[in-house]
């Protein structure tokens, strides 16, 4: 019926064309949606149209052309951004999607709450024009497709870092293999999450006298992507792979991360190797560094390395399980050894996405850490911490992981709210900040205190200049074994080959690269905050009016934020929904409102009130009169 109109028909047109009533419009309207989300047709300037091409138009490219591109219904055009349809005072309006202002956009006339559409923003007098619905909120492919608009993250490699990879071989030439320690009877094995979307690191631990001798091999990118092609300057663009729940955008083309550098069980691979001899107090004692040939024995994940390591059920060969068994006990060896020297023991407690055979979220959880995750940081951490003192003992320039200590204002802020709990008193210095983390264990504020130390600290960034971590407590530290997903591995890789080729160093402006990877980062980790949100906001849609527990995790301005206990997602409740009278002390963290106090770390029973899918935000509401907590009768006996 669209082939007899030549450029498009409205609902009217179509209605009449149809012989069907006004009445029926809303009706129509809900079936050429879904063939414009389908892709089958396409709505602009209020006229519906086929998805061909316009009489004179060119036809549209190849079948194989366009398998490669996304499906038009999704993919903004140049000038176009996403919009969520709205409801505001008993209005429809369409809003940025996503975006924390919730910046408007224009009336939303014959669409729906939740539509996502795609909006060519107002320009002059010309008012901002709507095509779609492309989908509505909270589609797994929608919502991935605002965030990569949004925070414009590439979804596809150039056609020259394809066919440079396609072009690799599968092995190594003979004479790479040679020049590297043949380790492939070393019964190294990979533990990441169930999740896990690349393999870069594997490890294996055996006892040496009183102590252990601890092998850390890390898959050799650099033998795979020379300085300078094509897949190298893409790398270098992106910064760093980027996670999702439900996908990943990674740093380097499939082929590279998910097979040719990826430690997969039983087959050779190229790795940097960290050997150290470490004594039963937690210190290396003897080091090296070199390439070798290495074959994972296994891969396991963390609850499967977990259990072996209790001794609840073992995991692979005798080896391997005694392997475990003893980076279980290094593992607390080193981690004793870091805290003596003054390290930071945070655990803020990560949220993890769970999803459903759909892909949309089922719940959110609260990550369980378990010893396998500590024992596998730890033998991460000495290795970039080995490997930052080699690179600085040889005098060679590299990229360092530097993360400054806390400003005195800072640390009076947070001194005032620290007495306030009744952790500490007086003046707080920074080399006090391990021992009040400390005494904070089992504190009913922990998680939320914890949370404001972390605000208190500068974030960590990439530089060139020794300053040291101040976190781990460390004088030189690195990133040397995620090469597969930073590309800050990658430099610091090269600079090895170098050192042991006895190559010199290259010019360049290693400042200006740490700040470019220093941004990437920080751009990166706001897009998975936001997808994140998204995924929280799905989740929540149609748990308007429910009520939850949760425990107050912050004080501002602008209301008071809640974490709920199950899901393990964060809410606020804005300071209009609070009864008056109103008192607030953002120094000490409390709150008095109607007669009642509340403090930081206590628990409240709240109502979800509202989900905003363009801010990605809860608004709630409290439910009932906190009881008095735990944490208000430990500050009364602190007193």
């Amino acid at each position: 019926m669209l082939q007899g109109f030549s450029g498009g028909a409205s609902l009217r047109e179509l209605l009449r064309a149809l012989g069907a009533s006004r009445r029926q419009a809303g009706e129509l309207r809900g079936f050429l949606r879904g063939l414009d989300a389908a892709g089958v047709l396409v709505r602009e300037a209020g006229r519906y149209r086929l998805t061909g091409p316009r009489p004179g138009e060119a036809p549209h490219p190849s079948s194989r052309d366009s398998a490669r591109r996304k499906p038009r219904a999704l993919r903004p055009k140049a000038g176009e951004i996403l919009g969520v349809v709205a409801s505001r005072r008993q209005r429809l309006e369409v809003r940025v999607y996503p975006d924390r202002a919730g910046e408007r956009l224009a009336a939303a006339r014959g669409f729906e709450e939740g539509d996502v559409v795609r909006v060519e923003p107002p320009r002059g007098r010309h008012a901002a024009r709507l095509r779609g619905p492309i989908g509505r909120a909270g589609d797994p492919e929608v919502d991935f497709e605002a965030i990569c608009s949004a925070f414009d993250l590439p979804e596809r490699f150039p056609e020259a870092c394809l066919a440079q990879v396609d072009a690799l071989p599968p092995g190594l030439p003979w004479a790479e293999r040679r020049r590297r320690v043949d380790l492939r009877s070393l019964p190294l094995v990979t533990i990441d999450p169930e999740s896990a979307r690349d393999h870069d690191d594997a490890v294996f631990v055996q006892q040496e006298g009183r102590g252990w001798r601890l092998f850390v091999a890390i898959a050799d990118v650099a033998s795979r992507v020379p300085e300078g092609s094509p897949v190298d300057r893409e790398a270098r663009r992106r910064g760093n792979s980027v996670y999702f729940p439900d996908r990943a955008i990674g740093m380097l083309p499939p082929r590279l991360t998910a097979d040719l550098c990826s430690l997969r069980p039983e087959v050779d691979r190229a790795a940097w190797v960290v050997e150290l001899s470490v004594s039963d107090a937690g210190s290396v004692l003897r080091r090296s560094v070199y390439p070798a040939m290495i074959r994972s024995h296994a891969r396991l994940n963390y609850r499967q390395a977990a259990d072996a390591m209790a001794g609840h059920r073992p995991a692979g060969d005798r080896s391997v399980q005694a392997g475990l068994l003893d980076l279980a006990a290094l593992a607390g060896a080193l981690h004793g050894a870091r805290l003596a020297r003054g390290a930071l023991e945070l655990d803020l407690g990560e949220a993890r996405v769970l999803l459903g055979a759909d892909g949309r979220p089922r719940d959110v959880l609260r990550t369980e850490r378990t010893p396998a995750h500590r024992a596998v940081e730890e033998a991460m951490l000495v290795a970039n911490e080995v490997v930052a003192g080699l690179m600085q003992a040889a005098g060679r320039p590299t990229l360092l992981r530097v993360h400054e200590g806390p400003d005195p204002g800072d640390l009076a802020e947070l001194a005032t709210l620290l007495r306030a709990a009744g952790v500490h008193r007086g003046v707080l210095k920074r080399q006090e900040l391990p021992r009040v983390l400390l005494r904070l264990a089992g504190h009913p504020a922990e998680g939320p205190l914890q949370a404001r130390i972390v605000r208190a600290l500068k974030q960590a960034r990439y530089a060139p200049q020794p300053i040291g971590h101040f976190a781990l407590g460390s004088e030189a530290y690195l990133h040397f074994t995620s090469p597969i997903r930073r590309y800050a591995d990658l430099v610091v890789h090269r600079g090895l080959h170098r050192l042991l080729r006895g190559e010199r160093p290259p010019r360049r402006n290693l400042e200006h690269l740490a700040q470019h990877l220093s941004e990437r980062e920080r751009h990166t980790a706001s897009a998975e905050r936001r997808m994140h949100d998204l995924k929280v906001a799905a989740l929540l849609a149609d748990r308007v009016g429910k009520t939850f527990r949760g425990q107050v995790t912050a004080i501002f301005s602008a209301g008071m934020a809640v974490r709920l206990e199950e899901p393990f997602v964060e809410g606020v409740v804005p300071v209009w929904r609070l009864a008056s009278p109103l008192r607030m002390d953002e120094r000490q963290q409390t709150l008095q409102t109607a007669g009642r106090v509340l403090h930081l770390g206590d628990t409240v029973r709240v109502r979800l009130v509202e989900v905003d899918r363009s801010r990605a935000r809860l608004t709630l509401a409290l439910a009932q009169s906190p009881r008095l907590s735990s944490s208000a009768a430990r500050r009364s006996q602190a007193r």
